[in-house]
């Protein structure tokens, strides 16, 4: 996958993110892979967790491939445009059994119910 803004250097698949890599960091929190340590401890194995996250057959994707401009209502109309490409990608990589984690309240707003529909 393409990252949505290389220029930014703040992407989850970029190894050498040192600010804002929270979504990595948490991730890693949440699904037990990163263990105790601290935050540089998991950046510094970064390449290493990004390969388990991946031999784990779990990915990370985008809902749009642009980053979202503004706020409440703008958000969720961009989101609301992307989202049945978004549900088209997943369908084609999913079984019914495959765990699905929606980030974001905008997200799970817009996207749970298509995603709902569009699998079974």
């Amino acid at each position: 996958m393409a990252p949505l803004d290389p220029a930014s250097g703040r992407f989850f698949y970029f190894e050498d993110v040192r600010p804002h890599d929270h979504l990595f960091l948490e991730l890693m929190r949440v699904l037990g892979l990163g263990g105790c340590p601290g935050a540089n401890s998991v950046r510094s194995r970064k390449k290493e967790l990004l390969k388990r996250f991946q031999a784990d057959g779990c990915y990370l994707d985008d809902v749009g491939n642009q980053p979202l401009r503004g706020e409440g209502r703008a958000r969720l109309l961009q989101l609301e445009e992307a989202c049945p490409s978004f549900v088209e990608r997943v369908r084609a990589i999913v079984v019914e059994e495959t765990k699905i984690i929606l980030i974001s309240k905008y997200v799970f707003d817009v996207c749970y119910e298509p995603l709902k529909a569009g699998i079974r």
